[in-house]
Order: structure tokens, then C-alpha cells, then sequence
């Protein structure tokens, strides 16, 4: 709006800022990697004054360190982390005799800290309204200082530490109707969704939780838009309460099941065959990438939340009702192999072949 200015205007550019960063699809295989950080959410964590912090008994702050002399708390409220996100918590420690531990919110690390240099990747949750954190000390004489907690964005490239390369890829579809919301076009079975709960792996998107029901069945969601043919398809997970799942494609009748515990995997009972090729890999921060490969001309993919303590798809048991795991981004192609993620939102998405020109 110009008012009563007489002026013109031209080139009106409006462009989405994406952090996607596989856009530019680049090879970093020779590159060194590093943690991508968030801002700094602890006041006073070199303990340069004595302030910030609440203490009970055997605790001090003095000559820049938090100083324990037996058991009791320091601590640091209205840290300002989110729910759902991973915090990477660091700091030092000078420990003569006994034990500490960290907690952030809700969320214990599951070793105690020890001499030197520590550092812990915490999940936080919506489990306490209080943001703080705060150091235990069992018996702890010793010290601790440097305490930093910052946001785990991933890891990011160092720049100029390798040479990298371009990775171009054919035209390719997508064709799951709805590739990361589970709670819509995904049929659920004994099994109930909760949108975006934690961070995705991948695409900045948020990924959701499922849940085993308490009662006995197959607990699963599935997804048939159509028949598919023969391809790839590839997902992610994480484990929560539970790890494993068994992903089956009707009509090809081929399975295979995968544990994100220890990213091994294991036979799908009473299936016919298995993919040519299937693999379960670490993917960091707790993701797993799940990847099968001609998987056979089929109709239908079913997403099976496997027996925790026995093999196979195992299409009856009984779940508690409270158990979860992590899933997001998931991916069928026709193809041999999988390419880059292309996300979907209630229809098929189809990536254009990358061309490289002079």
C-alpha cells in the first residue's frame, strides 16, 4: 500500500526459505562432520558469580565450580528447552570420591558423569511444567563446571574439510498418498497415532508416535492407493518404548522385520519370501533408516508393530495399552534402488530428473 505516494514497483519475488538440506543433493562422504547446535539455554554456567543456581546442602559455588562436599541437588530453573526435542548437555567434572548424575526436566542421562569432560544427549518431554536442570550428587565430593546445554540440531558439515561432489537422480514418484502423517489416509488396525510428536530425521517435517493397543491382534497401520508394482520402499524409526516392526507388502507377499534397538533384523513369520535385499541402518540421533528392495508387484504396504519379545510379524498379542515407537517419512518407488525423500500430503508427488546444463 503506497498511500499517496506516487511510486512503482517491479521484480516482486516471494520464495520459500527451506532447510532442506538435500537440496543441493551433494556427496559429503569425504568431509568431516559435526554437531549443529542451538543457542546457549544455561545462565552462569562457568559459575563466575555466586547466582542462577539453587542448591541444597553440600553444595557450594565458589572459585569458578559448583563444589560438592556429600549428596543434595544444584540446580537451574526456566531453562527454555521444547518438548520433544534432543538437548545436548556438556560440562566438566573434578570428582575426588562418589557419584553424580544430570538430569533436563524429566529426563535422567542414563550413566553417571565422570572425570574430565562429559557430555549427554537428552529427550525431553512434556512429563514436568518446571524447565530446569540439575546435577545429583551421591556421596559426590568433587566439582563440576562449564555447563552448557544447547539444542542437537544434527550434524552439519565442517566446511572446506573434504571435496564433495554433486549426486543428480532420475525422475522418481512417491507413491504413498501421505508420506509422514500417519494419523490420516493410513488405515490403522489396534493401533492409535499421535501426530508430530518429536523431530523427524529428515525434511524438517515432525514425526508421530504409534501405539500398541491392549488388545490382541495385529497392531499396524497400512496404506493402499494402489497397486504399486514392483519397487523400493524405505522409512525411518525410532525406538520409544518399543523397537521393532514388520513391514509387509500384500500380493508380492513379501516381508522382512526390523529391530531399531540394535539395527539388526529378523525372519517375518508365515510370509512367503523376502525382498531381494532389505537393511536396517543407523541414521543418527536415535533413527533408524529402513530399506527394501524389490519388494515385488503388490497392492498394499502394512506397517506391523512387532512382538517386542518375539520374532516375526506375529499378528496376535497383546499390547499395554502405554507403548510406542517412532515413525516417519516413508517412501515407495518403482525402482531398483531408493532415491532422495520426496515428501507427500494426500497424493502421490512425483520429483523431476535432475539436469545439469554446461
Amino acid at each position: 500500500g503506497a498511500g499517496s505516494v506516487i511510486s512503482s514497483i517491479t521484480n516482486i519475488s516471494v520464495i520459500e526459505i527451506t532447510s532442506d538440506t538435500s537440496l543441493p543433493r551433494i556427496s559429503y562422504e569425504n568431509f568431516s562432520y559435526q554437531d549443529a547446535l542451538g543457542s546457549e539455554l544455561v545462565v552462569n554456567g562457568d559459575f563466575a558469580t555466586d547466582s542462577d543456581w539453587g542448591m541444597q546442602s553440600n553444595w557450594t559455588i565458589a572459585n569458578g565450580s559448583a563444589n560438592s562436599n556429600g549428596s543434595g541437588l544444584i540446580y537451574q530453573t526456566s531453562v527454555s528447552y521444547i518438548d520433544g526435542k534432543t538437548y545436548k548437555v556438556t560440562f566438566d567434572a573434578d570428582i575426588t570420591s562418589g557419584s553424580g548424575t544430570v538430569r533436563l526436566g524429566n529426563t535422567t542421562a542414563a550413566t553417571a558423569f565422570a572425570n574430565g569432560s562429559n557430555e549427554f544427549y537428552l529427550q525431553t518431554d512434556a512429563s514436568n511444567t518446571t524447565r530446569y536442570i540439575f546435577f545429583n550428587g551421591n556421596s559426590l565430593v568433587g566439582s563440576i563446571d562449564n555447563v552448557s546445554v544447547k539444542e542437537y540440531l544434527g550434524q552439519s558439515v565442517v566446511p572446506e574439510s573434504g571435496c564433495g561432489s554433486w549426486l543428480f537422480e532420475p525422475q522418481s514418484t512417491n507413491l504413498l498418498l501421505q508420506s509422514n502423517q500417519f494419523d490420516t489416509t493410513w488405515i490403522k488396525t489396534l493401533a492409535t497415532i499421535t501426530s508430530d510428536e518429536i523431530a523427524a530425521p529428515i525434511s524438517g517435517e515432525m514425526a508421530d508416535s504409534v501405539l500398541a493397543t491392549a488388545t490382541n491382534g495385529g497392531h499396524r497401520v497400512l496404506q493402499a492407493p494402489s497397486t504399486f508394482g514392483v519397487g523400493t520402499f524405505t522409512m525411518y524409526i525410532k525406538q520409544k518404548e518399543l523397537s521393532r516392526i514388520c513391514v509387509h507388502f500384500l500380493g508380492a507377499n513379501k516381508a522382512a522385520g526390523f529391530d531399531c534397538s540394535d539395527n539388526t533384523t529378523f525372519a517375518a513369520t508365515g510370509i512367503a519370501a523376502y525382498p531381494t535385499r532389505y537393511n536396517i541402518s543407523d541414521f543418527g540421533n536415535g533413527w533408524s533408516k529402513v530399506e527394501m528392495y524389490d519388494v515385488g508387484s503388490t497392492t498394499r504396504v502394512d506397517i506391523y508393530i512387532a512382538n517386542p519379545t518375539v520374532g516375526g510379524n506375529n499378528a496376535t498379542w497383546i499390547g499395554d495399552g502405554t507403548s510406542k515407537i517412532y515413525f516417519s517419512a516413508a517412501q515407495f518407488e518403482i525402482g531398483s534402488y531408493a532415491t532422495s525423500y520426496i515428501p507427500t500430503e494426500g497424493s502421490s508427488v512425483t520429483r523431476n530428473q535432475d539436469v545439469c546444463t554446461n
